[in-house]
This record gives structure tokens, C-alpha cells and sequence, in this order.
């Protein structure tokens, strides 16, 4: 799927809005405020997300690693909400395409302990 529709470079809140919101409202359960999220990543303060902006903001880890967007992460990959990301989770979330664990186990954790 291409962000950027217009093709001129940069992100808008509305190609975020048009291209994402279904996506995300169906993982998150609500729309995202792509408001704000353009707003912290906006550096120059245009209105848009410049490739360079969004990938500071992409390799900034001090701000990509903190306990609320982690637990969103885990969350958003936890399709059953059971607590622990399973095989079938991982399936699900990446349609298939990834997997950490190998066909025997059924569930992983980040340090590759099995349930």
C-alpha cells in the first residue's frame, strides 16, 4: 500500500487518515490521532512528514522504546489477547510472511522461552 499518494515526498495527516485508519482502527479498535503523531515527528513544523523525519523518528529509540508504545506492540501482535505471542498470533499479525519460532513450538516469549 503507497502512503504517499500524491507522490511528492512527504506524508500528510490525510494520507495517513485515508490509508491507514481502517488498518489501524481494526488492530487499536479506535482511530489513531494522526494529528499528533505528524505533529511529533514534524521537525519543521510543515504539516507533513518528510522522509527524513520519519525515519529520525524511526531509528530514534528513546523515543520508540518506551513502556506504552511496547506494550502496544505486544498488544497489536497478541491477536487473543491471552497474554503471550503464539505462532498463530505471529501468523496472523505479519499474514504469514514471519515466525520466530520454529514448527515445533506453539508459544514464544522475547526470550525465546516456550510456554
Amino acid at each position: 500500500m503507497a502512503l504517499d499518494t500524491d507522490r511528492d515526498g512527504m506524508l500528510s495527516i490525510n494520507e495517513l487518515e485515508s490509508s491507514m485508519d481502517k488498518t489501524w482502527a481494526q488492530i487499536l479498535g479506535h482511530n489513531p490521532d494522526w494529528k499528533t503523531l505528524v505533529d511529533s515527528i514534524d521537525t519543521d513544523q510543515n504539516g507533513s512528514v518528510q522522509f527524513e523525519e520519519f525515519l529520525a523518528a524511526a531509528s530514534d529509540k528513546t523515543n520508540l522504546f518506551t513502556a506504552d508504545n511496547l506494550r502496544i506492540a505486544f498488544d497489536v501482535i497478541d491477536r487473543n489477547g491471552d497474554g503471550y505471542i503464539c505462532k498463530g498470533d505471529l501468523n496472523d499479525t505479519f499474514k504469514g510472511k514471519a515466525c520466530c519460532c520454529n514448527s515445533s513450538q506453539e508459544t514464544c516469549d522475547i526470550n525465546g522461552l516456550q510456554k
